[in-house]
């Protein structure tokens, strides 16, 4: 296994049972981020069988053959994994016509689960895990498959979706298939579906497995809407035989969603099917098909209960442009599905917050990016990102974990003092996915809450910071320790602040700041009327009002002109001719 990289498995239960779903987590934890080429997550139930010559204990001749009975394998697309530990979850539906794990010596059927990562420049990393593989009763019936996706690509590829219905297909009736693709190419001609039979048989000293087309049917010409549920009504031909095993043959099928290209190309979605070649009881089990957009609908519009279960207020949502809005630990949260230049679909996000005070800025490397960052932030944020930042004492070792965790959650960011954006990267195709994503923004809002409580006052202002505490406390403001500025100032009902304005890391003056009461047509005007009213320099600008106080020791100072200014900003105001719209 690669040094890079480690691998482990869990399951929903000590063991797989054939006709039930079994829910295999596989684990991969990192020390930093590290750049793959893809991952192949294989999971297989495979019966060998040895042939041979045996004279007692002397094998003069020996072969294996062997029946793949169950196979499924997600293929996640080349990217990075972050520094930590990444969890990605297969629901399995296990075959019902299934014997248990058996290793007799001569027959050996087990439920094993491949893992390989392809890691550019480095030894890949391999791993693979045997689960016991439980028959069920020969009552029982396996779970439906329900809902099927292939995986987003960093390229033009759509992601394809389907469902179907009945549970079961039988010979001779009528099923009905739905299918959406999500960021479609736009080279797409047409889709169509084909069920196919897959003969498996060990015969003699080799195996061979067949596959052979019963049916194919077209579900459209021409390139669908992004999110269009495309419906399919057929019935399986009365030529078709239903899925069988014996010790030596094994007759299974599969639904193939083939999206079908210009110059003869096409991408396929296997989904896997039961062919029964009579009906197992009266009645069929019927679910309701929802793929794509009208999917996609009904699980966002249950952003409200999921964003409330995490303690965080919805704002809005919009389930046709898959986007929406919400507030969390502090911060404005706002995401939206989207295409990436490199990353392919994903979800651009967003965050709002009250600013940190510490001149920061965290952003991906590139090779403009020769400073070192901070000795207290971790390797796999080094290996990734460079942050900037006033003082660096201020970066202390909780402050860079919180700041550490917030950035790499996120592909492609960039964190400013009180704003964040990034990246991540795939579809949003499935529930699970969607609450995951949920989990990991409110993640990078809960990490920016804790490092915004754990930065400390700059050094060079310690000595001031307990008169600006008791001012902060006497005015009902807020004391911002990372530039030691009040905040949340309140003069004659009109917002004010008291800033620390800073020379690289050195401060220098203190600013007051009032906010404006309206539009101004003429800044300079504005400032002019201001200063002769004050007889003192004012500066009007993004948005607010600004006189230079020096170098405080106690910002009690700023009161008396604190009240002046705002008093006359609102004798301005009051009159028509003034700079105000």
């Amino acid at each position: 296994m690669s040094q890079l990289i480690e691998i482990d498995f869990r399951g929903n239960a000590n063991a797989a049972v054939a006709g039930e779903v079994f829910v295999l987590s596989v684990g991969f934890g990192y020390r930093g981020p590290v750049q793959h080429g893809g991952i192949s997550i294989r999971a297989v139930i495979l019966e060998r069988r040895e042939h041979g010559l045996r004279l007692g204990r002397l094998t003069l001749f020996s072969d294996d053959v062997q029946h793949i009975h169950f196979e499924r394998e997600e293929c996640l697309p080349p990217g990075t994994l972050e520094g930590g530990y990444t969890t990605h979850r297969m629901a399995l539906a296990m075959p019902r016509r299934l014997p248990g794990s058996i290793d007799n010596g001569r027959t050996k059927i087990e439920f094993r689960v491949e893992v390989w990562v392809d890691l550019p420049w480095a030894i890949d990393a391999r791993a693979e895990h045997v689960i016991e593989l439980v028959a069920s009763a020969p009552s029982s019936l396996p779970d439906p498959v329900g809902h099927c996706s292939s995986a987003a690509t960093s390229d033009e590829l759509p992601v394809i979706e389907c469902s179907y219905t009945p549970e079961y297909f039988v010979v001779g009736q009528p099923f009905e298939c739905a299918i959406a693709l999500t960021g479609g190419a736009p080279d797409v001609e047409g889709v169509d579906v084909r069920l196919v039979q897959i003969e498996e048989a060990a015969v003699a000293e080799s195996e061979s497995v067949v596959e052979t087309e019963v049916e194919r049917w077209s579900v459209t010409r021409g390139a669908p809407s992004d999110g269009e549920a495309l419906e399919l009504r057929a019935t399986i031909p009365a030529r078709a035989a239903g899925g069988f095993e014996t010790e030596l043959t094994r007759v299974r099928h599969e639904l193939e969603v083939l999206v079908l290209r210009g110059f003869g190309r096409a991408r396929a979605l296997r989904v896997p099917c039961v062919l029964l070649s009579r009906p197992m009881d009266e009645s069929a089990i019927l679910r309701a098909l929802l793929v794509g957009s009208a999917r996609q609908s009904v699980e966002w519009s249950a952003l409200d209960a999921q964003l409330a279960a995490r303690g965080a207020t919805l704002i809005s949502v919009n389930t046709d442009e898959r986007s929406a809005r919400w507030t969390i630990e502090g911060a404005s949260v706002s995401i939206a599905v989207d295409r990436h230049r490199k990353l392919g679909l994903g979800v651009r996000v967003e965050l709002r917050f009250d600013s940190l005070g510490v001149g920061l800025r965290i952003r991906d490397k590139s090779l403009l990016d020769g400073g070192a960052n901070p000795p207290s932030m971790s390797a796999a944020f080094d290996a990734r990102c460079a942050l900037d930042v006033r003082d660096l004492a201020q970066v202390t070792a909780p402050v860079a974990d919180a700041l550490g965790d917030a950035a790499l959650a996120l592909s492609d960011c960039e964190v400013r003092d009180d704003r964040a954006k990034g990246w991540i990267a795939g579809a949003l195709i499935d529930a699970v996915r969607l609450e995951q994503l949920i989990d990991r923004v409110c993640g990078v809002a809960r990490s920016l809450r804790l490092a915004r409580e754990r930065i400390a006052c700059p050094p060079s202002l310690a000595p001031r910071r307990a008169a600006w505490s008791r001012f902060a406390e006497r005015s009902s403001a807020t004391l911002r320790e990372g530039d030691l500025s009040i905040v949340g100032w309140t003069v004659r009902g009109v917002r004010c602040s008291i800033d620390w304005v800073f020379d690289d890391d050195r401060p220098t003056d203190v600013e007051l700041r009032a906010a404006l009461l309206g539009e101004v047509t003429d800044a300079a005007a504005e400032a002019d009327a201001l200063s002769a009213k004050l007889g003192r320099p004012v500066s009007v600008r993004d948005g607010h009002v600004a006189v230079t106080m020096g170098a405080l020791d106690d910002p009690s100072e700023c009161e008396p002109v604190a009240d002046a200014l705002v008093a006359a900003m609102i004798e301005r105001a009051r009159v028509s001719q003034g700079s105000y719209r």
